[in-house]
């Protein structure tokens, strides 16, 4: 290993250590199969890199060598990356985008001896692992993953770094994207119990219980930490005897290709994806597996006791981890071009927006929330009715925006045909807290302990999905498919957020059950006939009485 200092090349600065997720360039804005040589120079997600001569394990220079710019190799990198074919690339950080901090690099390495240098420190080796912990440039080299020779890995330079030289034999180099959820917007420190909800970085998290390999389920904390032990800077979450459950349709949509950050360092891990559960003892036992409708990849760590990465390839609705020694960081993702999510809440027919702030309402009382005509019940639970009260809050814990209608022991009828038109295909944000829950459509309704116990039922014709989260503390997404007339959601502890629809219909006089335009004695005829059922119920309440009858007195006429 030889070490000298470049001064042709790089300026010897300190290195001052602070916090960033990210390390440029990534090559993405290069076209696939650019390629050069020494003496040339390029930009790249707005770095200065140019190319110099290699120097061979013995001190000898050479100057022949080529770099290219590639496509990934799955379990090494995401998008483009740069094959280094004895030759080395220089990165002007200071005279171009700006110093970096902390920067993380990804790498592979199959032969050959190492070139690097930082802030003008130049070493010569010939592999990652030979020189971690050691100062370089006034920063500290350390390898996150990999390093040992004919594998990729990940390497960090602790410190600021103005100006970078890197290159090998067989040797490709990548830079690593910003993390899309990085825990830096929690406070430091704070202790998150199963089961609580929280939201990172936009996304709504619920901490949940951890599932054993057998026995009941383990109930403890996810806890905000700094310490590295995911191997990476900044923030981290620790999942202590704990899962965490990312609710990506409660808030950015589905999402592609996730990629995680991870170190684990004993017991068993839970991964769950779209409602897929496994529990097995190490990552590792995943490399490969299909959960989910995803392929799951291992490319670095997983073995226990250690650092490493979760790549996880397709559409992901849902995603948990959880472990007894776990802590994670630097989840990555693409959004899902055909997914939704996100931005539903600002068309949504519903979204209690326009509640008053001090909202307060009893089983008996109606309000009306975006043209929509709400009636408060009793709640229905398992042992009789139960009669509480419903308010407007402010908690965002249905994981919607602004305001929201809170259901303790009520229950909250929408009637959609007789307000704004009957709805099609409808998406509702809920959250349950506690307790048991109400659901009802078109006058047919049930009880549950969740909504998850709901999952797939049918009610007149409509179809209920839980497309995300289901359970106590999640963040809920229901999908009712179908022709809505009127919705029915309650619960113990229980929020409602937006209700959005695929079509809205005209509304059609209540009471006209002909469909000819006028209310009259052809349509009391039908009324009779539907006497004591859920066919001909006007106002939601689930059966056909004299309450249905004088709505449709009311309404008598074309």
């Amino acid at each position: 290993m030889n070490r000298t200092t470049i001064t042709t090349l790089l300026t010897t600065t300190g290195c001052l250590a602070t916090t960033v997720l990210a390390a440029p360039p990534t090559w993405e804005d290069l076209p696939l199969g650019s390629a050069f040589a020494t003496g040339d120079n390029t930009t790249s997600d707005g770095v200065d890199v140019n190319f110099d001569c290699f120097e061979w394990s013995s001190g000898g220079a050479f100057c022949g060598g080529e770099a290219t710019v590639e496509g990934q190799i799955p379990g090494c990198n995401s998008g483009q990356r740069i094959q280094l074919n004895n030759i080395n690339a220089v990165f002007d950080y200071a005279g171009s985008l700006g110093v970096q901090d902390d920067p993380i690099f990804t790498f592979g390495e199959y032969g050959g001896n190492i070139n690097l240098a930082i802030n003008g420190d130049f070493i010569n080796f010939t592999d990652f692992v030979d020189i971690d912990g050691i100062p370089l440039g006034g920063c500290v080299v350390k390898v996150l993953a990999g390093g040992d020779g004919n594998d990729c890995g990940r390497v960090q330079f602790v410190g600021t770094v103005e100006k970078l030289l890197v290159g090998g034999q067989e040797f490709w180099w990548d830079g690593t994207p910003d993390c899309d959820i990085a825990f830096e917007d929690l406070t430091l420190g704070a202790v998150y119990p199963a089961v609580s909800t929280f939201v990172a970085d936009g996304v709504p998290v619920t901490i949940r219980e951890l599932i054993p390999p057998a026995g009941p389920p383990i109930a403890g904390d996810a806890i905000v930490g700094d310490a590295g032990y995911a191997c990476g800077v900044g923030h981290e979450l620790n999942l202590d005897n704990s899962r965490a459950s990312f609710q990506f349709l409660a808030g950015p949509g589905p999402v592609n290709d996730l990629t995680m950050e991870f170190g684990e360092y004993g017991g068993f891990i839970n991964v769950s994806i779209n409602g897929d559960l496994r529990v097995v003892a190490n990552f590792k036992d995943l490399d490969g597996a299909t959960v989910g409708g995803t392929t799951i990849s291992i490319p670095t760590g997983g073995l226990g006791g250690d650092c490493g990465e979760m790549q996880v390839s397709g559409i992901i609705n849902e995603f948990e981890v959880g472990g007894q020694e776990l802590w994670i960081d630097c989840l990555r993702f693409e959004a899902d071009p055909n997914g939704g999510g996100g931005d539903e809440c600002e068309n949504a027919h519903v979204d209690h927006s326009d509640l008053p702030s001090a909202g307060f309402w009893s089983p008996g009382d109606t309000l009306s929330t975006g043209g929509v005509d709400v009636t408060i019940r009793n709640f229905m639970s398992s042992v009789g009715p139960l009669s509480g009260n419903a308010v407007t809050s402010s908690s965002q814990l249905a994981c919607g925006d602004d305001l929201e209608l809170a259901t303790y022991n009520t229950r909250a009828t929408y009637d959609f045909a007789g307000s704004i038109g009957a709805l099609a295909n409808v998406t509702v944000l809920v959250s349950d807290q506690g307790g048991e829950v109400n659901l009802g459509i078109n006058g047919v309704g049930t009880w549950a302990r969740d909504y998850a116990d709901l999952d797939g039922t049918v009610y007149d014709g409509v179809t209920m999905t839980v497309e995300s989260g289901g359970r106590d503390g999640d963040c809920t997404v229901l999908f009712l498919q179908g022709t809505v007339e009127n919705l029915t959601l309650g619960g113990q502890q229980h929020f409602i957020d937006c209700i959005w629809a695929e079509d809205i219909m005209p509304p059609q006089t209540r009471g006209d059950f002909n469909g000819d335009g006028c209310v009259d004695s052809s349509d009391v005829g039908i009324l009779l006939g539907l006497w004591g059922t859920a066919d001909g119920d006007l106002n939601g309440d689930g059966t056909t009485d004299s309450a249905d009858f004088g709505t449709l007195l009311g309404n008598w006429g074309c």
